[in-house]
């Protein structure tokens, strides 16, 4: 004889009851991954932000020191006399004109030689050493 089953232990074992709770379970996991996903964006979002965030603090340093550098007496002093052509009281400034002559001898001009090819003429070329 077959045994009885109850009416609730019958509900639990239908294929209704089976299927919606495997998809209750797929839902649930579906979701549970999404969050994962999700926070491990989040994550990687911060990690990238405070990354940016220790290079800019880091120009920031630079730019600091650049700018207490600006503000010393050294470098007004030096950009006064270079830019201004400014002198301290005694001193006198000096101008030297730049010659002509002297970008053919830098390898500037059409007929200069280089100077390594200088250099090996005056220890081996055929021309001899020029005299002091």
């Amino acid at each position: 004889m077959r045994e009885r089953v109850s009416p609730i232990r019958a509900f639990f074992r239908s294929r209704i009851v089976v299927g919606a709770g495997v998809l209750l379970l797929v839902l649930l996991s579906y979701a549970t991954v999404q969050e994962v996903y999700s926070r491990r964006s989040v994550q990687r979002e911060i990690d990238r932000l405070k990354a940016e965030l220790a290079a800019l603090e880091q120009q920031n340093e630079e730019l600091e020191r650049l700018i207490s550098y600006l503000e010393t007496t050294e470098f007004v002093e030096r950009e006064s006399r270079v830019k201004l052509g400014l002198a301290k009281p005694g001193e006198r400034v000096i101008i030297i004109p730049r010659n002509e002559g002297a970008a053919e001898v830098a390898g500037e001009g059409g007929n200069a030689e280089s100077n390594p090819r200088k250099w090996w003429q005056y220890f081996f070329g055929r021309k001899g050493a020029p005299s002091p």
